[in-house]
């Protein structure tokens, strides 16, 4: 009978490290394909962010949205454009060079991600608000 148990035992034991070979498996496979899409998302994000901040100082240039309730708004959409511009160089650097730089980039990428979801957010927060009043 204790043969059995230990039989069991060791069963369940195989069937739990195939599991999570199977984890280890995928999270490196889904580590790897970050690692080989980092730098387009990043360049893209880039892209999009000096688009943005070029858009800000062109409607910042026109007289007729300047005024007491539009210019703060435009304001604090550029800061948090550049600075979420100057976080994606720094990505961007970071990330150019070899395989291990890459991966040293995608981890850095990693740790900064709350950072660019909160400028991503404000940004979006200020670019409605900056919609409102230019239809207002």
């Amino acid at each position: 009978m204790a043969g059995v148990v230990e039989v069991l035992g060791v069963v369940a034991a195989v069937s739990q490290l195939t599991k999570y070979g199977f984890e280890i498996v995928s999270e490196i496979s889904e580590f790897s394909k970050e690692i080989r899409e980092a730098p387009h998302r990043i360049n893209r994000l880039n892209s999009l962010v000096q688009d943005f901040i070029s858009l800000t100082k062109s409607i910042k240039a026109q007289p007729c949205y300047q005024d007491a309730f539009t210019d703060p708004i435009i304001a604090t959409c550029a800061l948090e454009a550049e600075a979420l511009r100057k976080v994606l160089q720094k990505l961007s650097i970071a990330i150019g060079g070899g395989k291990m730089a890459k991966m040293r980039g995608v981890v850095l990428l990693n740790r900064k991600e709350r950072e660019i979801a909160r400028l991503l957010d404000s940004i979006e927060r200020c670019k409605s608000t900056m919609h409102i009043c230019l239809l207002s």
